[in-house]
């Protein structure tokens, strides 16, 4: 059940951002029924989409980081893992694209303690014709966003006490989830302050250098009992530029 299948790619017929080439949708179905599995994603590789298939939820965090994905589609019956679990650890470990819960009975699982964190929740069994319809229409509302949730740059994993200063209030500290070249997320205690310059402060672990960036948070998602947050970096100096590129250069 861990195995997972990925599923021949036709001309998208989904919309694409003006002035750029059509490029197909990767979206991963997780669930752990194998004829679920083949009737959604061959319903959704006749529109156009990448379509991966997976059987455990750890098959899953690791088919999003492979690379870059537009929709997971996930079944709340995973055997190793619940779904507000695989959303959280993916939420530590990458940008999450847009969630369609895949739910056998009972209310809606997003009026528990999944909260927002799904973008649409569909009931056993699924009609295909509905599932490709409700996928395309999250797809479509992912795409009008700029967000975090469709940036495909390059992240490098962190995981590292950072100090952040405010603009206004005191210094606290805080886990640096991840790091891009244009991009940060971090893991705070309590509610993150929006759209105002902060200073973050990273000590490299095994050296003397401490990295130093101003930066601006633009989005927050509560996880367990803390916050996750991202935004942009607004400006680095040129030595802390040197750090942050010898930082991010594995990732090429």
């Amino acid at each position: 059940m861990g195995l997972s299948t990925s599923f021949a790619v036709l001309p998208s017929t989904l919309p694409v951002t003006a002035g750029s080439a059509p490029c197909p949708r990767r979206v991963v179905v997780a669930d752990c029924e194998d004829r679920v599995r083949v009737q959604l994603a061959s319903a959704l590789t006749a529109t156009g989409c990448a379509v991966e298939t997976v059987g455990t939820a750890r098959a899953l965090v690791d088919s999003v980081l492979e690379a870059p994905t537009h929709l997971v589609a996930l079944s709340t019956d995973l055997p190793d893992m619940d779904p507000r679990a695989v959303i959280e650890r993916m939420q530590r470990l990458c940008s999450v694209p847009p969630v369609v819960l895949l739910a056998s009975h009972g209310a809606d699982p997003r009026r528990g303690p999944l909260g927002q964190s799904a973008a649409a929740c569909l009931f056993k069994p699924v009609d295909g014709a509905r599932f490709v319809g409700t996928c395309q229409r999250v797809l479509r509302f992912s795409e009008r966003r700029v967000s975090w949730e469709t940036r495909s740059e390059p992240r490098r994993p962190v995981g590292l006490d950072v100090t952040v200063e405010p603009a206004h209030g005191p210094a606290a500290t805080a886990t640096l989830v991840n790091l891009s070249a244009s991009g940060f997320q971090v893991e705070l205690a309590g509610a993150a302050e929006m759209g105002r310059p902060m200073q973050v402060t990273v000590a490299i672990p095994g050296s003397s250098q401490v990295l130093t960036f101003e930066g601006r948070l633009e989005w927050q998602r509560q996880i367990g009992a803390g916050t996750l947050a991202g935004g942009s970096l607004l400006h680095v100096g040129p030595e802390d530029q040197r750090i942050l590129e010898a930082l991010l250069q594995p990732l090429g």
